[in-house]
Formats: C-alpha cells, sequence, structure tokens
C-alpha cells in the first residue's frame, strides 16, 4: 500500500524566494489487524457513499431539492442507531464524514464541467462505488514480457481467487505452448 504526501517548503523571504513543492512517498506494510480494520473503514466508507449517493438520486428522480450536507449527516446518525446499520458506529465518524465530503466534491466537480466552469473533459455524474476494487487489477505487465506470458494471479489478487473462464484458459495454454521452457530457480 503506497501512501504519499505534499511538503511545501520555501527559501528565504526575499523577492527571488520560491516555494518548493517536494512529495514523499511512503510504503506501508500494515499487519492483519490493522488490515482488518483498514478493510472495515474503506468498506463503511464505500456504505455510506453509495447510501448518500442513493439519497441524491431518488430526490432527483421525485423532483425534489438535493437534501444538504447536513441532512445527509443526520440521515447518517440515525442510521447508526438502527440495528441493521450499527456496526457503522465502530469506525471512525471522520471516515464516514469524508466520505460524504468525497460525494459533494464529485457532484461539485459533476456541475462544474456541466457549467464550462471546470477546465479539462466533461465530468461524468458520481457512480456507486463496488464492493470489489476492478482499478487495483489494472496493472501494467512487466516491460520485457509480452502480454499473454505474464502471469495474472501475480498482479491482480482477485484473478487468482476465481477460476478463468474457458477463454482465458485456451489463452494461456497457447501462451504456455510458445513460452520457452526456464531454467529451475
Amino acid at each position: 500500500m503506497r501512501a504519499s504526501t505534499d511538503v511545501l517548503t520555501s527559501g528565504y523571504s526575499n523577492k527571488y524566494s520560491r516555494i518548493v513543492q517536494l512529495r514523499y512517498s511512503y510504503r506501508l506494510y500494515p499487519s492483519p489487524g490493522q488490515r482488518q480494520a483498514l478493510a472495515r473503514a474503506f468498506g463503511c466508507a464505500r456504505v455510506v457513499f453509495n447510501d448518500a449517493l442513493a439519497a441524491r438520486r431518488e430526490a432527483y428522480q421525485a423532483g425534489l431539492p438535493y437534501p444538504t450536507d447536513a441532512e445527509l449527516s443526520a440521515r447518517l446518525t440515525a442510521s447508526k442507531a438502527t440495528s441493521e446499520r450499527v456496526w457503522l458506529g465502530e469506525v471512525s465518524a471522520v471516515v464516514l464524514q469524508q466520505a460524504l465530503a468525497d460525494l459533494n466534491a464529485a457532484y461539485r466537480n459533476f456541475f462544474a464541467s456541466l457549467n464550462g466552469k471546470r477546465k479539462g473533459p466533461k465530468v461524468a455524474p458520481p457512480r456507486f462505488r463496488s464492493r470489489s476494487a476492478v482499478t487495483r487489477c489494472r496493472r501494467r505487465p512487466p516491460r520485457r514480457a509480452s502480454i499473454w506470458a505474464w502471469p495474472i494471479s501475480r498482479y491482480c489478487p482477485m484473478a487468482a481467487r476465481s477460476p478463468a473462464p474457458s477463454s482465458c484458459a485456451a489463452l494461456s495454454a497457447s501462451s504456455a505452448r510458445r513460452r520457452k521452457p526456464s531454467a529451475a530457480r
């Protein structure tokens, strides 16, 4: 898991000074307990984001004004008290409020791109977050390997768990025939 942070530092305070932006990259190795806590926090944030997105979409389809941030936060507090969502109380409230803020930022970017206030290509409306993140499987193969020769299970943890469809099995069998036998390591 990679984490990065931007640190702004400045030099002298005269007319020639410049602000230098540095980036530090850190590699995290969480323990099994920490992995479980992170997975719980990410899952709860996903549920809160999806619930708030559903509330906004329902209001739009009904022709009602969007629920405000305060209303969504009040709904979150009320849902923590129900027996179905009592597990939301086990996670830090900061994570859940940040999910609401992320949804608000996504809608701000969407409406700004519709109005032309945002530079660049048009931004699509916010989508529901899925349980299995497909984006973690989008990694490039090593430089010297062809796309059919690299082991998918090494780069995509989801591919190792699920059996490959018959068409993928045929492709991997044909690529295995093309590969030269490697020396024993």
